[in-house]
């Protein structure tokens, strides 16, 4: 398998003989007490809903990960399973207006409540695809919530609470028809008096836009000022409670008579650069009505033309005047390092602008949250950072890296998928690297002090991006059908994720490498170190993993501007899907014999990765129905070597000409390559293959099988791929590795998540065997959901691949 599993070659220098084999009398010791720690460069995405309390605390809600709270927006902390959120995707934020403990998550699967600002939480309304959560000004105790009876339903529910939100009661709901409400407005002194502002979202796009009123409590709805265009925002004066402004499609207007009557305050309609009509978000004053801000729904922090935020000042009882506030971020009008970390090069990409703006879409009502003890301070979220404004909008600050040796250290906020990770074991200069989808290869030149991207430039298109970040996570109108019945789909699986390629200009460049993401993102599937040259690694990456990727080798230790193209030999229907790299430790060191699979084949280089031959046609053993997605070679007999995947287990040994089909259990029912990795109904896939760095001819397999309750899911050993053993049993399997510190000692990861979020109990995490004794290792993570796991420099440490947090380690 890959090299992140490959270790010291055991014939190159006496010495080198000499320390590994000394190493192999340490006792192994239990690692259960060292908790994982985040070491990822920061941000991630999607963030759905951002909310601020009576006390300052900032949570922030997330698809993958829970949510996260932090107290001043320096530091954050992860909320997830061990503070009981057993629900990964986080859609709404709710506060208490007076207790400062109580806080409120709306998820795929009801509301959670913390009565201590969030240290631990309970679910508290166990239904509904929740998007909005409001008390009531008047009484704090009375609390309003909306859910939909599915992630992308338009039949919205609503709920009320009368006791700060520890118990809910459903609402007629009556008049709400094909809507999909994305905030909630409470009367300022009518606790009965409820608006509901419906707008489509990326999982409801045939929403209307309208604003809606209840004055029962929200048993019975009707459409509100049907008259002004359709609605983008509306908001109520706490100060002032008869004044009123609503954002639409016609402009933006004001009422002083509680909507009896309304008057165009002269602000100019809004448009994207693709000239859509998508409107403002509405900021109020609590303490001064004179005064309005609106944010572009395109928010653009750095740009100093359009996109951003305009105040309105009351100069008569209808007429208002406006002036652009952030026209200017610096003295220079341009982007700053201290406000975005130049994380993708931009200076050699000569990208002058950043595109980091609001949904246009409803969901720009959820990622604004205005600071109730400062109406100047506002802190907004988006498809992958978290920014500040304490100025009214000016000026902006990003709330998720900070500045570290060479690169960034992210403040603990991530929410980040990671396809693979590794770490050399040189005897200098040691990198770590993390393949992550979106922000695509990574690494880190210090133990994960600090981050650089490794993206690389120099196969990336001539036009430069202008548009929104697309996403590897498949969006699915409708969840799968062939869930497990033992679970609800959502808790295992998660809400499914936008891909946002359809957001994006097209570029007329091939989509090679990180094709449309012109050097600044991508999504690297697997690495491969060489066990003893210092700076040789191999990649894969792409734009988009199922359309198109490149093969690569660095001598350079990744960096961004060392890759080479090395795929040629690959036929070009098969340069897509690429994982599975692994290298022969005993080839010669400057022509090495590497394996990987491509499009579910299997492919040899024996000239260092620069070109390739098929040795194995997975699929053509069966019937275009299976693939192949893992390989290794024995760490002592060149002759041997494996690779596997939903096919089955092929061993060859003679290194790589003829193979044997030595495992003949493959899936039965027909998915694409990429869904193999869900852990939906009737999934069968090998998904790691290990050879053992001190028993010739041991290989272990991790299993993922969901087909029934009795499958084969689970860590097997075996001798040449003959006399298997089962190590360990579990439904999730997805690697495992042997250390190449300790004879006998594995550790394994298991998850019940690929690409997306979900909770299940049986998603164990990282598992170690430890003299002959299995434990959990998952102190740290905010839910078990890892993909893969790899050692580092010493013995005890040791890397791995969260679907949530990003890169982790175990050591401080």
């Amino acid at each position: 398998m890959l090299l992140r599993h490959v270790f010291f070659r055991m014939i190159t220098l006496l010495a080198f003989i000499f320390g590994f084999f000394s190493q192999t009398t340490t006792a192994a010791i239990s690692l259960v007490t060292q908790p994982w720690q985040s070491i990822t460069p920061g941000a991630g995405g999607w963030y759905g809903a951002v909310g601020i309390g009576p006390s300052g605390l900032i949570v922030v809600a997330s698809d993958l990960n829970g949510a996260y709270i932090s107290p001043t927006g320096s530091t954050w902390t992860a909320v997830g399973a061990t503070q009981g959120l057993l629900s990964t995707h986080v859609s709404a934020v709710g506060f208490h207006k007076t207790d400062a403990g109580i806080v409120l998550l709306g998820t795929e699967s009801g509301i959670y409540r913390s009565a201590n600002q969030g240290t631990s939480f309970t679910q508290v309304q166990p239904s509904g695809y929740i998007t909005s959560i409001k008390f009531a000004p008047s009484t704090p105790a009375t609390m309003y919530a909306v859910g939909h009876t599915a992630y992308n339903s338009t039949t919205p529910i609503i709920y009320q609470s009368t006791n700060s939100g520890s118990a809910w009661v459903k609402k007629a709901s009556i008049g709400l028809a094909n809507a999909r409400i994305q905030k909630l407005v409470v009367h300022p002194t009518k606790s009965t008096e409820i608006y509901a502002v419906s707008a489509p979202d990326r999982f409801a796009n045939i929403a209307l836009r309208a604003v809606y009123r209840s004055t029962d409590s929200g048993q019975n709805w009707s459409k509100f000022a049907t008259t002004l265009g359709d609605a983008f925002d509306f908001a109520i004066s706490t100060a002032f409670p008869y004044n009123m402004y609503l954002s639409s499609t016609k402009g933006v207007y004001y009422s002083a008579n509680s909507g009896a009557g309304w008057t165009n305050t002269g602000k100019s309609l809004e448009y994207d650069y693709l000239n859509n009509n998508i409107g403002f978000s509405l900021w109020l004053d609590p303490v001064n009505p004179s005064k309005i801000r609106l944010v572009s729904n395109a928010l653009s922090v750095w740009d100093n033309t359009r996109w951003g935020v305009w105040q309105g000042t009351k100069i008569s009882s209808s007429k208002f005047s406006w002036a652009f506030l952030n026209n200017a971020t610096n003295a220079n009008f341009t982007k700053t390092s201290w406000e975005m970390p130049d994380y993708w090069h931009y200076n050699v990409l000569k990208i002058n602008n950043l595109w980091s703006h609001f949904y246009y879409t409803g969901e720009s009502l959820r990622t604004m949250a205005i600071d109730p003890r400062n109406a100047s301070r506002m802190v907004f979220v988006n498809a992958q950072w978290v920014f500040n404004t304490s100025d009214g909008g000016i000026k902006f600050s990003q709330y998720f890296t900070n500045a570290s040796g060479t690169g960034w250290r992210s403040r603990g906020i991530e929410n980040v998928n990671v396809l693979d990770v590794a770490a050399s074991r040189w005897a200098t200069g040691n990198v770590i690297f993390g393949g992550y989808a979106d922000l695509g290869c990574w690494r880190s030149l210090n133990d994960g002090l600090s981050w650089e991207s490794c993206n690389p430039i120099q196969y990336a298109p001539s036009n430069a991006l202008a548009a929104a970040t697309p996403s590897l996570r498949t969006f699915r109108q409708n969840l799968p059908s062939d869930a497990l019945p033992d679970l609800p789909t959502q808790a295992r699986f998660g809400i499914p994720q936008l891909n946002l390629t359809p957001s994006r200009i097209q570029l007329a460049a091939d989509m090679a490498a990180t094709g449309g993401w012109n050097g600044t993102g991508g999504n690297a599937t697997t690495f491969a170190i060489d066990p003893v040259r210092n700076g040789m690694v191999w990649t894969a990456i792409g734009d988009n993993i199922s359309q198109q990727m490149t093969l690569m080798r660095s001598t350079n230790s990744g960096s961004f501007d060392s890759w080479q193209k090395a795929d040629t030999g690959i036929a070009p229907a098969d340069l897509k899907n690429i994982y599975g790299l692994s290298i022969d430790p005993n080839s010669p060191v400057t022509q090495r014999t590497l394996f990987v699979t491509a499009n579910g084949e299997v492919y040899r280089s024996v000239d260092d990765g620069r070109n390739w031959v098929k040795v194995l046609s997975c699929k053509g053993q069966t019937n275009n129905l299976n693939y192949c997605v893992t390989t290794a070679v024995d760490y002592f007999n060149s002759k041997l070597v494996y690779a596997a995947g939903s096919a089955g287990l092929f061993v060859s040994t003679d290194g790589g000409n003829n193979w044997t089909w030595a495992d003949t259990t493959q899936m039965t029912v027909t998915k694409t390559l990429p869904d193999m990795f869900e852990a939906y109904l009737d999934r069968y896939l090998i998904s790691r293959v290990a050879t053992d760095p001190f028993t010739p001819n041991r290989v272990y397999l991790a299993v993922l099988d969901t087909r029934n309750p009795g499958g084969r899911g689970g860590i097997w050993s075996s001798d040449s791929g003959n006399n298997w053993q089962r190590l360990y049993t579990n439904p999730y399997m997805r690697s495992v590795a042997a250390s190449p510190f300790l004879k006998d000692e594995l550790v394994a990861t298991s998850s019940v998540a690929f690409t997306s979020g979900g909770y299940n109990a049986q998603s164990l995490g990282v598992l170690r065997l430890n003299n002959g004794i299995w434990e959990s290792l998952n102190q740290g993570l905010s839910y078990n959901n890892v993909a893969t796991v790899a050692y580092g420099t010493a013995s005890g440490r040791m890397v791995l691949a969260s679907m949530g947090q990003g890169v982790m380690r175990n050591w401080r």
